[in-house]
């Protein structure tokens, strides 16, 4: 089937048209393009899949730098200098659709953050297995595809991938590798093995750059990243990093940015907005927003769910020697008393956006600000269309935080009416 290329929408596909005006949403496309499709998957009236053969190609493609670049960054194929600008397009056309509200109208312009670099920035990756060799699942598919690394990590963790696999014994038992690494190219690595009882000598981990290496079970039929028990260590779980003038500590398993760089000037466009306010944030993590506020802040609650993250956020409070702020170890949708009307409230939610609870309280007590940073426009713009009648926005800019991927982050700063 021929295919004629419209646009790139949010997922990184190209969306066009056959003859017999059929919807194709297809990967490995761009706009202006004539591919060949052959297998597509047909999901609520329209079509999915991968372009097989471009018949016409697009002045913006480029030659990808891997094979199994539609599991991990789609945006291979496009040229660097245009990446920022379909990202702002792609951003537009779900925020409008969803918020039921044209950019033009909202009164502020729409910033965007320049990339400087597209490759090597990821301090995390996580990798799945074929046997013993590493892999990613493929787009579109439950597939996976054996890799040697990936061009957006960090060298170093492409190196102590291999590194650590080369040691490994052969068996069918390994489900993912998740490598960290930090400024200083420190690297922790935790192995997710489906064996309770796998027996590995970890004195044969021996290279300069490894801090910590740990052995977990996890049953097959949980997500690869999820312990159920440690069989093993060696070295330590934690990395000190710097960021924003501030250090923060970090473990193998709990979130922190992968872009530091980027994430960094988002928090310089964060403090624009708070001046000695009272400050609750939600969803704080260990603390990289509320922390690095403490100098412009009045005062800082920070309220985080997952308990390991919690006690590490207590613990950069320490470090920082910031006595105007705290932490709570609470689901953000228990916490609803914190809102309050004189308060700026952050939130830096999961994709999944802010829950309905939150979304109630806010309108009900109508806090001055909110500063709402988010990994996916289409919940950030569906939870903005219930707001929107109650707030104004003050500022709106998107990063390019995940280049060559379709993924991107949006800063919204609401202001009461």
């Amino acid at each position: 089937m021929i295919v004629e290329i419209e646009k790139l929408v949010f997922g990184g596909y190209g969306f066009g048209k056959d003859e017999k005006g059929n919807t194709y949403f297809l990967l490995n496309s761009l706009p202006q393009e004539k591919v060949e499709v052959l297998n597509t998957k047909k999901r609520k009236g329209v079509f999915f899949g991968i372009a097989e053969r471009i018949i016409k190609e697009s002045e913006l493609r480029r030659q990808p730098k891997e094979d199994h670049f539609l599991s991990c960054s789609c945006f291979q194929i496009l040229d660097d200098t245009f990446e920022d600008e379909i990202k702002k397009e792609i951003f537009i056309e779900t925020f409008e659709k969803i918020s039921g509200t044209p950019i033009e109208d909202l009164g502020v312009p729409l910033f965007c953050e320049k990339t400087n670099r597209f490759y090597g920035y990821r301090n995390k990756m996580e990798f799945s297995f074929i046997g013993k060799d590493l892999a990613f699942f493929k787009r579109e598919s439950h597939e996976k595809v054996k890799i040697n690394g990936c061009v957006l990590a960090k060298e170093i963790i492409n190196e102590s991938a291999r590194e650590i696999i080369g040691l490994l014994p052969d068996k069918k038992i390994y489900k993912s590798l998740i490598l960290k690494t930090d400024s200083n190219d420190r690297v922790i690595a935790g192995l997710f093995v489906t064996d309770p009882d796998f027996n590995f000598n970890l004195e044969k981990i021996n290279f300069k750059k490894l801090n910590g290496f740990f052995i977990y079970y996890s049953p097959k039929n949980s997500p690869a990243s999820l312990p159920q028990k440690l069989i093993n260590s060696v070295g330590l779980d934690i990395f000190e990093e710097k960021l924003a003038g501030k250090t923060f500590f970090h473990s193998l398993l709990s979130f922190f940015q992968v872009n530091l760089e980027v994430f960094e000037k988002t928090i310089n466009d964060i403090k624009k907005y708070v001046c000695n306010d009272k400050v609750v944030e939600f969803y704080s993590g260990v603390g990289t927003i509320g922390i690095s506020l403490s100098d412009v802040a009045k005062e800082i609650t920070m309220v985080e769910s997952q308990h390991e993250a919690t006690e590490l956020a207590f613990r950069n409070i320490l470090v920082n020697n910031v006595s105007n702020v705290k932490v709570l170890n609470k689901k953000s949708e228990d916490s609803l008393d914190l809102i309050s009307k004189e308060k700026v409230v952050i939130f830096d939610p999961p994709r999944s956006g802010l829950h309905k609870k939150i979304i109630k309280e806010i309108i009900k007590k109508l806090p001055k600000r909110i500063i709402y940073l988010s990994c996916n426009p289409s919940t950030q713009a569906r939870d903005f269309s219930l707001l929107k009648g109650y707030y104004k926005v003050k500022f709106l800019k998107i990063y390019n935080f995940f280049p060559k991927t379709y993924h991107l982050e949006s800063l919204l700063v609401l202001d009461s009416i």
